[in-house]
């Protein structure tokens, strides 16, 4: 795997040097699906790693809250974000995000089979995933506190700091 130009992108500002860094990301991750994914993001330096994963976790949150994170493949990403965002100095987050890894894990087997019941359904089935699903309440409860957090920690922000410092470090290194 050919890593970007860290010297081409110490002249961007941060929000832009992400931005550069996560189309890399997706050209380099393109049609990369579970173990093939896993595989290529354990080779990935810092700060793509974080990258990688804190926008999948942003991604799965706003389409469908911690129950979407949780519901989707994704979420075996869950402890490498709490990380990433310790990491970016996004501890509320961090701290909201890791109790939801724990809400989930405690009840992962009633997850898991209703991940079953979904997959055995047509295709065009109208379900409620959610119904009568333990830990639904907490994860939803969680998903309102991440959100605040989220406008007060500024993450994206902080990422970016995070990213700008990164990349610059890489290219002092040649």
């Amino acid at each position: 795997m050919n890593l970007p130009d860290w010297d081409g992108l110490t002249s961007l500002d941060p929000t832009e040097v992400t931005s550069r860094l996560q189309a890399w990301l997706d050209d380099v991750m393109q049609q990369k699906y579970g173990a093939d994914e896993d595989e290529l993001l354990a080779e990935l330096p810092e700060p793509l790693h974080a990258i990688w994963v804190l926008n999948w976790m942003d991604f799965e949150v706003t389409m469908g809250s911690l129950l979407g994170y949780f519901g989707n493949s994704h979420r075996r990403h869950a402890n490498e974000a709490v990380s990433a965002l310790r990491k970016i100095g996004a501890t509320g987050m961090a701290s909201v995000l890791d109790r939801a890894i724990f809400v989930y894990n405690a009840n992962a087997d009633a997850w898991d089979q209703r991940d079953q019941e979904l997959s055995e359904l047509d295709l065009y089935a109208v379900v409620r995933p959610y119904k009568d699903l333990p830990g639904v309440d907490e994860l939803s409860e969680l998903t309102d506190r991440f959100r605040e957090l989220e406008k007060h920690e500024q993450w994206h922000r902080r990422l970016a700091d995070f990213v700008h410092k990164a990349v610059a470090e890489r290219a002092s290194r040649g």
